[in-house]
């Protein structure tokens, strides 16, 4: 078993695994890992990216963090606060943007006291009962904390920074203290906020042992959300010198917390986007789920500089969503046109054979031709590593299981359709598309070759190009799964003709659709799609009409219940 697949089964790392993982340059691995995280954000949230605003109260903060372009001995530091109705009114350009949660961040600062935020935050409940509320201000007292949860706030993110007593030391003031941290976080959790905790990747003095205890404070708090971002070295503090956090750390850190902590909220930080152009979107591969466009009033947002090159201070709040939306888009862009590709590629091996036909006058050697490039166009996806062969988020000792039921699945289905055919008598009904049919069972091609083409190699290259590219595609952007199942089924029956044949590719690519979509295996759909060709020469023409329809029966439920088994927990690896 691989390390990956060790952590996603016991939900833990060993400090060997951590630093395995850290430090390896083998980039089959890190891609390994980054399929597994995104696979385990996918089966528990879909593809879903939940958008929070942000709004950041106030640049002032009492306390002296080392690292921290807002420390109180920073003298070059823009400080600001906003008003009450400053505040109300981000919220309500928020709210009207379709922003159902508001995160109000800021420094520790005493003007925001107990009185003032409770104000704010039960307004925001009043006017905004639609909404969650957030709250990211800091250390407070337990009475604090109690007093804002009863005003109306439901989470509160507060980072640890570290779970490593003297590595904190290092990163704070002698007057700030790593238990009290631990306790804010506990109390926190008593009193029945979803609680949100986090760390800085490549902070100095940072180690892997460090880092190994943060993982493990992470399993054993199970907080609601984590935050992580790598380091940026500020100027004006202590820190300015050191060199920033590394995005790649960051990404791996991202995808472990998220096989060790499936359920997480985890945000794509802006600092990820500021020191790397396209931070968030790797963030979002590796399995994160979250992103806080800013709402906070673009007159402050440069001012709010807890690092340096902070990215969005210039856009509105409407374009900050714009923005972070196209990105999220764009990856579907890309999805269609891999898929394109692989129909022009796909069809124009087809064109090439029915020229080579014409000038040889020999289906045969049509039939080698159009194999031999099959088995290119297969051998180069899988080796460019264009999708995942795997078998997704099937645990290791439900594999065999997995495969078995996925055959019984495929039979079902072929039994299912030649009795309904046989019950219907197609070949009277339908005599053009009986002859079809007939052909399509015959694979078009003689010989080996067609058997070859239409039982294996036909079937893994069409799942390479509907489910792996573009289904799998459409479920890493924002496109709900059943409307990406559908599109996927449409495209799949429309390449298989009209008429009876569209509606049977029709069904048949729902089913292996769903499949994919729940079990993130692209192994499970080649499997039923050949077993489904392989028994094309089923006929049951013979069979009375009572035969046929207790085989149908049989097979629905087979099929049901094959479907039904794949939903278990045991089965799939989703939490």
């Amino acid at each position: 078993m691989n390390i990956v697949d060790h952590i996603r089964e016991t939900r833990d790392v060993t400090r060997d695994e951590l630093e395995s993982i850290l430090t390896t340059n083998d980039k089959e691995s890190i891609e390994y890992l980054r399929r597994a995280a995104r696979a385990e954000a996918d089966a528990i949230y879909g593809n879903k990216i939940f958008m929070r605003g942000l709004v950041e109260l106030s640049s002032y903060c009492k306390n002296d963090c080392l690292y921290c372009g807002l420390r109180r001995s920073n003298k070059e530091a823009v400080r600001y606060r906003l008003t009450e109705e400053e505040i109300y009114e981000c919220c309500e350009t928020g709210h009207s943007l379709g922003f159902r949660t508001f995160v109000l961040q800021g420094g520790e600062d005493a003007w925001f006291n107990d009185e003032r935020m409770c104000r704010i935050v039960g307004t925001i409940r009043e006017r905004y009962p639609d909404c969650a509320i957030t709250l990211s201000l800091g250390e407070r007292s337990r009475e604090s904390y109690q007093a804002l949860y009863d005003a109306g706030a439901n989470r509160y993110l507060l980072r640890h920074e570290t779970a490593d007593a003297e590595h904190y030391a290092r990163l704070h003031p002698a007057e700030l203290s790593w238990q009290h941290r631990m306790d804010c976080l506990q109390a926190l959790k008593e009193i029945g906020y979803q609680v949100g905790c986090g760390f800085m990747v490549g902070s100095p003095y940072q180690t892997i042992d460090t880092l190994y205890r943060d993982l493990q404070f992470i399993r054993s708090f199970q907080p609601q959300m984590v935050g992580i971002g790598p380091f940026v070295a500020t100027h004006n503090t202590p820190f300015e010198g050191f060199p920033n956090g590394k995005v790649e750390a960051t990404l791996r850190l991202l995808a472990l917390i998220r096989l060790l902590h499936p359920h997480v909220l985890l945000p794509a930080t802006t600092a990820l986007g500021t020191l790397h152009p396209k931070g968030r979107e790797l963030g979002i591969q590796f399995g994160a789920n979250v992103i806080m466009p800013n709402l906070s009033p673009r007159a402050h947002r440069k001012d709010y500089a807890i690092y340096d090159n902070k990215i969005c201070t210039g856009e509105e709040a409407a374009e900050c969503r714009a923005c972070t939306e196209q990105r999220i888009r764009k990856i579907g862009g890309r999805t269609v046109m891999r898929f394109l590709l692989w129909c022009f590629l796909y069809f124009a091996i087809t064109v090439v054979g029915g020229i080579v036909r014409d000038i040889t006058k020999s289906d045969e050697i049509m039939s080698w031709t159009i194999l031999s490039g099959f088995i290119l166009m297969t051998v180069v996806y899988l080796g460019r590593h264009s999708i995942e062969l795997s078998f997704g988020r099937i645990g290791k000792r439900m594999v065999w299981p997995a495969v078995g039921m996925s055959v019984l699945i495929a039979v079902a289905y072929v039994l299912v359709l030649v009795s309904v055919f046989t019950l219907v008598d197609i070949e009277h009904l339908f005599p053009k598309q009986a002859e079809y049919l007939d052909k399509s069972v015959n694979h078009l091609f003689p010989g080996i070759a067609g058997i070859l083409y239409g039982c294996i190699f036909c079937p893994i290259l069409e799942e390479i190009g509907l489910r792996g590219i573009l289904l799998g595609g459409l479920l890493k952007t924002q496109c709900r799964p059943w409307l990406a199942i559908l599109i996927t089924s449409l495209v799949f029956a429309l390449l298989h003709g009209l008429g009876v044949h569209f509606v049977s590719s029709f069904i048949f690519a729902l089913i292996v659709g769903w499949l994919y979509w729940r079990t993130g295996s692209i192994i499970l759909c080649m499997i039923v799609h050949i077993v489904n060709n392989s028994l094309s020469f089923i006929d049951l023409s013979g069979q009375n009409n009572v035969v046929c329809l207790f085989i149908l029966v049989g097979g629905l439920m087979v099929i049901a219940l094959g479907l039904r088994w794949f939903t278990k927990k045991e089965c799939c690896l989703i939490g």
